[in-house]
């Protein structure tokens, strides 16, 4: 998809949510944004690329039951993804 309101190499594939969680310039959308952008952390860009990457953007935890530590739970590992 060509996009000339980002900068080069920002063109080509989109995310597009169909499903959008809260609005978006006071409708229900979510995107385009350029899957380039997201997988670079470029949280700047148009349209709603900072809500696109916090939806991906996560860590894997494991954690274990621990009734010494103060919420019952301890880390066991924890795999960051970036």
């Amino acid at each position: 998809m060509s996009r000339p309101d980002l900068p080069e190499g920002n063109g080509g594939w989109q995310v597009i949510d169909a499903t959008p969680q809260e609005q978006s310039d006071a409708l229900f959308r979510c995107g385009p944004a350029s899957v380039e952008a997201v997988k670079r952390g470029k949280v700047g860009l148009a349209y709603d690329t900072p809500f696109i990457f916090a939806e991906v953007n996560a860590d894997v935890c494991h954690f274990q039951e621990d009734k010494s530590s103060d919420w019952g739970f301890s880390a066991l590992n924890i795999n960051q993804y970036t």
